[in-house]
């Protein structure tokens, strides 16, 4: 049987297009996050918080990272919040894998501004809303006319962790006498 040079460029032509329609099972990206313990440290308005965020890319360049928010129930207090994101770019062959802690260094201790404005024996309801994602490198591909990328895909992970914490009798937010 004879192939011409027309009939495999439309064959050739079909195969690429078909690749671009369909799923990039070869090439993907991951990201998975995992907040650290989130509780309130001592008595007064300080708490531990951060996360943990791993991306995964078949592509030698990749970028990670989230951002989160830590709020409580109460009017007097005010959103705690902060972001990071790093890259990588591997040169060899393989995978590329990047670890993000968010904030830099773990566990955090951050402090609820306006927490002197709580009342005395008041338990707040509070919540750290996290997100995560890695977002790989990629390139174009173009054949008779038709181009697709292959790679830059990106993937998101996130949630929230609900903690309390406990505002105590003096104005420390500790324990002990008060007027």
């Amino acid at each position: 049987m004879k192939t011409s040079a027309s009939s495999l460029a439309r064959i050739t032509t079909l195969a690429v297009a078909a690749m671009a329609g369909s799923p990039q099972l070869a090439f993907a990206v991951s990201v998975y996050g995992y907040p650290i313990t989130i509780e309130q440290f001592g008595s007064g308005s300080a708490f531990h918080l951060g996360h943990v965020v791993t991306g995964m890319t078949d592509f030698s360049t990749l970028i990670a990272g989230g951002n989160y928010t830590a709020q409580c129930n109460h009017p007097a207090t005010l959103p705690v919040q902060g972001e990071r994101t790093l890259s990588s770019t591997n040169l060899g062959y393989g995978g590329n894998k990047l670890v993000v802690t968010i904030p830099e260094s773990l566990p955090a201790v951050g402090n609820i501004t306006g927490w002197n404005q709580v009342g005395p024996e008041t338990e707040l309801s509070c919540n750290y809303r996290w997100t995560a994602f890695a977002q790989e490198g990629g390139f174009s591909i173009g054949f008779g006319g038709i181009t697709f990328p292959v790679g830059n895909g990106i993937a998101r992970d996130g949630g929230t962790v609900d903690f309390m914490m406990y505002r105590g009798l003096t104005a420390a937010g500790g324990g002990g006498c008060g007027p």
